[in-house]
């Protein structure tokens, strides 16, 4: 179980007391959500740059600081204590973080140090810890790269789980302010909360499975064609049906909508390897059209799944499921059109029905 004096319990606490104390705000998560971004986008580039026990990394944000990865842990911890809304953490977090983080970062610099020297020695003596208050190095040659492992198999899914978090925060002011009426009487806002709550730990989680693990995501059963057919033909059903928590933008759902449609239809075009794009495009725009982006956002990990699946170089039986279906044949030719014909049809009944 993780502790909150070690550096992978701190930020469970302050998420936790954050998430309980009651002080959270409209207001609070949206001044706290760009350090969130902020700490997203250092942890990629730093991790794009790195390259661990091989080298004193100096590119990108190492030319300004030793430990930019560090960095943008205090710019997340900093909006997550923000979004929280509670003073007393937001002054305590500072005292607490230095306390975890200061003897981490000493540790880690006497490991460098007994692993390079004084290539490390000559690093640590020009570059600042933490505060960039000194002219940085010259950029090196390369630097960071999107082929580096590191994205892929730590910082895309945890950058999911970040942005996650002030969407937690707002489940959170919604229970505060209104108690048991989200569970029974939920407002459209507060499903789309949730919806995209799901989506982004999901997409998080299949990201870390396949990029981590190299496991396959989806059961044999989800990817055959008739299921396939069966969760498309589901999302017209309920779309056409499901009226209680509609977005109410009239028509201004209706581009991106049939944006993703014609999108959908190039894609069958096009990749006729790989359907489950087509078909993903599809359900999307569906349910974009029949103003459901709740029902959007729960349709995203389930076809990034199966396209995860596809990509995955292995012979498991699950992807072996998966390419036997793709080919583009007349009769799924057919049901595509007649699926897309279905769902725009309906989508324009429902929205000129009265009532």
């Amino acid at each position: 179980m993780r502790l909150p004096w070690d550096r992978g319990g701190l930020r469970t606490y302050v998420m936790l007391v954050g998430l309980l104390a009651g002080y959270v705000t409209p207001g609070w998560i949206l001044f706290g959500t760009p350090f969130v971004l902020i700490a997203i986008a250092l942890h990629v580039w730093a991790k794009g740059c790195l390259h661990q026990q091989r080298e004193v990394t100096t590119a990108g944000p190492y030319r300004f600081v030793r430990h930019p990865f560090y960095l943008a842990n205090a710019f997340l911890d900093l909006g997550v204590a923000v979004m929280s809304g509670w003073w007393v953490l937001q002054v305590a977090l500072p005292i607490w973080w230095l306390a975890i983080y200061i003897p981490t970062m000493r540790k880690e610099e006497a490991e460098m140090t007994a692993l390079f020297g004084d290539a490390y020695r000559a690093y640590r003596e020009r570059v600042p810890l933490l505060i960039p208050y000194r002219r940085p190095l010259p950029a090196p040659t390369g630097g960071f790269s999107w082929r580096n492992p590191n994205l892929a198999r730590t910082e895309l899914p945890r950058a999911f789980r970040f942005l996650s978090y002030p969407l937690m925060f707002g489940m959170s002011f919604s229970v505060h302010s209104r108690g048991l009426d989200v569970l029974f009487s939920p407002t459209v806002f507060d499903v789309m909360l949730f919806s995209a709550w799901v989506a982004l730990c999901l997409v998080g989680e299949e990201l870390r499975r396949h990029f981590k693990h190299r496991r396959t995501i989806m059961p044999s059963p989800i990817l055959a064609g008739p299921s396939r057919f069966a969760v498309l033909a589901g999302v017209i059903a309920m779309g056409a049906f499901v009226t209680s928590f509609e977005v109410e933008a009239e028509w201004a759902l209706w581009l991106p909508g049939v944006a993703l449609l014609v999108l959908s239809a190039i894609a069958w075009k096009t990749l006729s390897r790989h359907l489950p794009v087509a078909e993903a495009l599809l359900a999307l725009g569906l349910a974009v059209l029949f103003e459901l982006p709740w029902l959007a956002f729960l349709l995203v990990p389930l076809y990034l799944g199966m396209v995860l699946d596809v990509r995955l170089e292995s012979t498991s039986p699950v992807r072996t499921a998966l390419q036997r279906a793709p080919s583009l044949t007349p009769a799924s030719l057919r049901a595509y059109c007649l699926l897309l014909s279905l769902g725009i049809a309906l989508s324009v009944v429902k929205e000129l029905w009265p009532g």
